[in-house]
């Protein structure tokens, strides 16, 4: 049994999550549904490690993982890289700070600053690909695209073809998580490095 308990997570104050609660039985489908800016990006965060949350916790069959590294980014040995987000200046400004204080060095991060978040899902391939291949790759050992809503699934194979490193995006890593968790290993053709280990 995968439970959620009281999960929330605060930036500077602002509630990004409070107090979600949920179980999961083996065997059953579930969807996390909901408006841009509402939260889901977060949870997810939480859920697979990528951030802590400021309470709550997360079990799978009784153990605590509450804390614990993302897998995905030590999967790959992965310690530093490029930082990109199509967050507004003020959110992504949170991001390095919070993965440099958990050891990672970025080579550099950047932003495509989308003020309205309905618009991310609108981002198409082409401006992606200029995006990623903007960012400060120098000495990267990958390229890390958070959101949820950044649509990046068709694109995985040729960024990382034109950037010379994995591309590790929000959605890959929760979909690598929840199939490893699930015992299941199969490798995913077109879904980037990561789908291969």
């Amino acid at each position: 049994m995968f439970e959620v308990d009281d999960l929330s997570k605060a930036f500077h104050g602002v509630k990004a999550v409070d107090g979600v609660s949920f179980k999961l039985a083996k065997g059953s489908i579930t969807s996390l549904i909901g408006p841009n800016g509402a939260g889901k990006t977060t949870l997810i965060n939480m859920v697979t490690g990528v951030i802590a949350p400021t309470r709550g916790s997360i079990t799978f069959k009784g153990q605590m993982l509450t804390g614990l590294r993302p897998h995905a980014i030590a999967a790959l040995g992965v310690r530093r890289f490029a930082l990109g987000t199509p967050y507004p200046a003020a959110i992504h400004a949170i991001a390095p700070p919070f993965f440099r204080s958990r050891g990672f060095e970025l080579t550099g991060d950047a932003t495509l600053d989308i003020l309205a978040m309905r618009d991310v899902p609108k981002v198409d391939g082409k401006v992606l690909a200029r995006f990623v291949d903007s960012l400060p790759k120098e000495g990267a050992q990958a390229v890390v695209l958070l959101a949820t809503d950044l649509p990046s699934f068709g694109s995985l194979d040729a960024l990382e073809q034109a950037c010379g490193c994995p591309v590790l995006t929000s959605n890959q890593v929760i979909l690598w998580a929840a199939l490893r968790a699930a015992g299941v290993s199969d490798q995913l053709p077109g879904m980037g490095r990561l789908m291969s280990l």
